[in-house]
């Protein structure tokens, strides 16, 4: 897969969109759900009326899974817990988490801040669906002793980043990357 940059042009955003600081996000997310689930959901599912054009995209992709995008956003200097492998499938990443990394990190007594802060980076050169060598992070307080799961590192701040929250599956996380909108006449699979 072969990745630039280009200039778009004359194009239409559908959709929602609301800008949420980081320290209301815990108690603004949901409400922003909400707003999602009675404008989009709602007339559709529960009051049967035809889908409009974001409707139908939104339903074509899967109802909520999509991804939150922010732009020009700075990142705080943190320290994570960093743990690498490489996964077979994007649904290894679940119990990679809960059978490995955090019995780890709550050997070693990680504490983590609330609201709880983690990512995942992507070392393969594109994006693939299997064999996907990740690096799963999570913001802990203070350094601690490295183990054979856990690498402690400073990450230092970025005064400008291009930010997505992907709400949904690992498997549709492409999809959340590169959803554009569609006519109906188009080809669903793209």
């Amino acid at each position: 897969m072969k990745h630039e940059i280009i200039e778009l042009h004359d194009v239409q955003i559908i959709g929602m969109a609301k800008k949420i600081a980081f320290n209301e996000a815990k108690e603004e997310c949901p409400k922003f759900w909400g707003e999602y689930v009675e404008k989009i959901i709602k007339p559709v599912v529960f009051e049967k009326q035809a889908p409009n054009t974001f409707q139908q995209v939104a339903f074509a992709n899967g109802v909520g899974e999509f991804g939150l995008c922010t732009c020009d956003q700075s990142l705080p200097e943190i320290i994570v817990a960093s743990h690498r492998e490489v996964i077979p499938n994007y649904a290894a990443i679940g119990p990679m988490c809960y059978e490995k990394i955090g019995p780890e990190m709550q050997r070693l007594g990680c504490k983590c801040p609330p609201p709880g802060y983690c990512f995942t980076i992507e070392h393969n050169k594109e994006y693939t669906p299997t064999d996907i060598d990740i690096e799963y992070c999570e913001q802990v307080e203070e350094m601690g002793t490295d183990s054979a799961i856990i690498k402690f590192k400073r990450l230092p701040a970025v005064p400008k980043a291009l930010c997505m929250k992907h709400v949904g599956p690992y498997e549709r996380f492409y999809e959340s990357q590169t959803c554009r909108e569609r006519s109906p006449k188009q080809d669903p699979k793209r």
